[in-house]
């Protein structure tokens, strides 16, 4: 299915990773040239609206379709396949289950009887068949009720599980590359209209068995930032805004992933352009961004590239510059990929994804190698929990504020935002795509009504309700922390009851059996307050950008 606008820029395919030369960048080239290349990121205010704004103009002649979309919901991985699972998009409730043919399903979460939530139902397992357990009606995987307990007999359980609207409201879905897409919208032509429009897996990887193992070039990978799902308290628009916008690292997230004190922190020398990628064989609007940042501590420029590619899917890529082909991912050093999920007015979620290339598997220190390889999962959650941690009170109140300004039902960005410098050139063309050719952003964009405020870093921090629930790993990680404070309790209790024991038998305190259980006694309450501590990182941890 072509997109129907007709840009009037030249269109480019693929993503691309251009290297930023100019005579002026030849000169100087003192400290890795990082002092002569970074004088030519600070340009004057006229020049960046120049390349920054008017490069990025474009006439479209239809505005984009949000339902008619497909949307990752879920990692395969996360969802047990005995149970329904509730989701939510574009404001309407669903629900994810696996059929006895083993095929995942999505139903809107609504049974057709009383309206009853099917997520609330069960799996039968005399037939695959997903029961309310409200009146116990089924449902097969086309959404077809297949019983009635209440009809007084066999005649008249068929009669009214042939009328059509007993049938529950299914929506198309596919597995692809280890995720869950559903499509979004209902009604009698989604079938074929998801049919006819592939969803957009990562185009850059080749997938064994679900999980990521070689770049579409052969390059072989290795995840760093394994399969991440969390649920945000702020809304789809602000949250691509974030992750179109690399130069708040060393800020927003200072002593986690970059540095605010680093020479020349955030600087980015940045090239909007507006290409058709076809990773699926249809022709999407995607805004690429080109250009170079200075790599942490190490001082040196690094090629970037950034991708939006509606309606979900934003990728980062990290290359060395001037050595090798780019685009066969000779030189690519990393990918990382974010979905980026329209939930409901004030809600979103992503899945979050992140590959070493055999180029930057190479870079790495023999003992990064091995963190990466060996690291728990749930550790590497635990880690990524801390950056959207810093960005969700953030994101959270900055979404109240174009609310406020949106009131009127127009977009309000251009009169509230001052964006002078190159790093914001993404931002400002993802923006102006939302408004001439996104319609604003999905059905849940503002000026929709947003939940109520909530000022407490316990609701907009929630681990546990917005990811740890969620994550088979990390529930584990939970249960096995609490069996180890029981263990370590009652080896704490056993060991005083000994100690006491010894004492009362009149053996000398600091003779090595005393000593010796005190130590027991010792090391089990240690053990006990550093599982408890672990425990913490999977529930709430506070964040104050003050105190970083």
């Amino acid at each position: 299915m072509s997109c129907p606008c007709k840009p009037r820029v030249k269109l480019s395919s693929g993503p691309q990773f251009p290297s930023l030369r100019s005579e002026e960048y030849s000169k100087g080239m003192d400290r890795h040239g990082v002092l002569a290349r970074i004088a030519s990121l600070e340009t004057d205010q006229a020049t960046e609206r120049r390349l920054g704004l008017s490069g990025i103009h474009e006439e479209h002649t239809d505005t984009f379709d949000w339902e008619r979309q497909w949307y990752p919901l879920a990692f395969v991985s996360y969802l047990d396949p005995k149970v329904p699972h509730a989701k939510e998009l574009l404001g309407v409730r669903l629900v994810l289950w696996r059929d006895a043919g083993g095929t995942w399903r999505c139903f809107e979460d609504k049974c057709p009887h009383r309206l009853a939530p099917l997520s609330e139902g069960r799996i039968e397992p005399s037939d695959g068949t997903l029961m309310c357990s409200y009146h116990g009606w089924r449902f097969d995987g086309e959404a077809k009720c297949t019983d009635i307990p209440q009809s007084l007999d066999a005649k008249a359980n068929a009669a009214a599980c042939n009328n059509p609207r007993s049938c529950a409201i299914g929506r198309p879905t596919k597995v692809l590359q280890g995720m869950i897409f559903v499509w979004g919208k209902s009604g009698p032509s989604a079938v074929a209209e998801a049919a006819a429009k592939p969803p957009l897996g990562i185009p850059d990887l080749e997938m064994t068995e679900g999980i990521p193992s070689s770049t579409v070039q052969g390059v072989p990978t290795m995840a760093f930032l394994p399969g991440y799902y969390r649920e945000l308290p702020y809304g789809w628009e602000v949250l691509a805004e974030n992750l179109m916008d690399p130069s708040h690292l060393p800020f927003a997230h200072h002593g986690v992933l970059n540095r605010r004190d680093d020479e020349k922190a955030g600087h980015y020398r940045m090239d909007v352009r507006h290409s058709v990628d076809s990773p699926t064989g249809n022709t999407k609007d995607v805004i690429s961004v080109a250009g170079e940042s200075v790599r942490p501590r190490v001082g040196d420029l690094q090629g970037r590239a950034f991708q939006f590619n509606p309606p979900s899917l934003i990728r980062w890529y990290t290359y060395l510059r001037d050595k090798g082909d780019a685009s066969k991912h000779e030189t690519l050093i990393n990918i990382v990929t974010f979905y980026v999920i329209p939930v409901a007015p004030g809600k979103s979620a992503v899945l979050f994804q992140g590959y070493f290339t055999a180029t930057g598997i190479k870079s790495l220190p023999l003992p990064a190698k091995l963190f990466f390889t060996l690291r728990p999962l749930w550790s590497a959650h635990c880690f990524i929990h801390m950056v959207f941690d810093g960005d969700s009170k953030i994101l959270y109140m900055q979404e109240r504020l174009l609310a406020e300004a949106s009131r009127t039902g127009k977009s309000s960005w251009q009169r509230k935002y001052y964006m002078p410098a190159q790093a914001d050139r993404l931002v400002a063309a993802f923006r102006k795509w939302l408004d001439e050719r996104g319609g604003g952003g999905p059905p849940t964009r503002l000026p929709q009504q947003l939940p109520p405020l909530e000022d407490r870093q316990e609701a907009f921090l929630d681990r546990f309700n917005q990811h740890t629930r969620h994550c088979p790993k990390c529930l584990g990680a939970v249960r096995n922390f609490e069996r180890l404070r029981i263990a370590a309790v009652a080896a704490g209790v056993t060991f005083l009851l000994a100690l006491s024991s010894a004492l009362g038998r009149g053996i000398a305190p600091l003779s090595p059996i005393p000593v010796g259980l005190a130590a027991g006694a010792l090391v089990s309450l240690a053990v006990w307050n550093i599982a408890g501590r672990f425990l913490k990182k999977f529930y709430f941890v506070g964040y104050n950008h003050s105190e970083t």
